[in-house]
């Protein structure tokens, strides 16, 4: 919550009405995150492989536009952000998140060292009602879908991993 004395000042009075002095942005968020491992064990070590599934409600932002954005930015859309709870970085502008985000992992590990050998990674959000909230100059997604995003991790030497990512998108 703020309180001011908004001026009709060069840039404020952009986005806070003159004369306004109060401004609040509550953002309630629930979520559930269920992960279920299957583990195999192996001489050759061991594998497993993990459903992830996370389910995101959040109203959207009655205050949008009204804040200025000074460090919001669109997060790259790969398989590290892919169960974030909002699509941008920074407070400045909070995204509605009403989607079903669902992904499957599977990892090899080294028996001797425990060291993870290979991650593969595939996964995908549903939306269930269209985004309200982007940045100035952004387009809005009006997709049920998120991109397919596959990402691999593998040891390829001694302390060299190879990273590969992959993103589909429908359009």
């Amino acid at each position: 919550a703020a309180s001011m004395d908004v001026k009709p000042e060069l840039g404020v009075s952009n986005f806070v009405e003159t004369g306004d002095s109060n401004l609040m942005r509550a953002m309630p968020t629930a979520g559930l995150e269920y992960r279920y491992p299957f583990i195999s064990a192996q001489p050759w070590g061991s594998q497993t492989i993990e459903p992830i599934a996370q389910v995101i409600v959040r109203p959207n932002e009655q205050q949008v536009g009204k804040l200025p954005n000074e460090d919001a930015q669109s997060l790259v859309f790969d398989d590290s952000s892919l169960f974030s709870t909002s699509k941008f970085s920074g407070y400045d502008r909070v995204a509605n998140a009403n989607q079903l985000t669902a992904a499957l992992t599977t990892r090899l590990i080294d028996p001797m060292t425990g060291a993870e050998r290979l991650k593969a990674m595939v996964g995908q959000s549903y939306y269930f009602t269209a985004p309200q909230v982007g940045l100035p100059g952004e387009d809005l997604q009006k997709d049920k879908f998120s991109s397919l995003l596959a990402a691999f991790t593998g040891q390829v030497a001694p302390q060299t991993y190879m990273d590969m990512a992959w993103e589909y998108d429908y359009n």
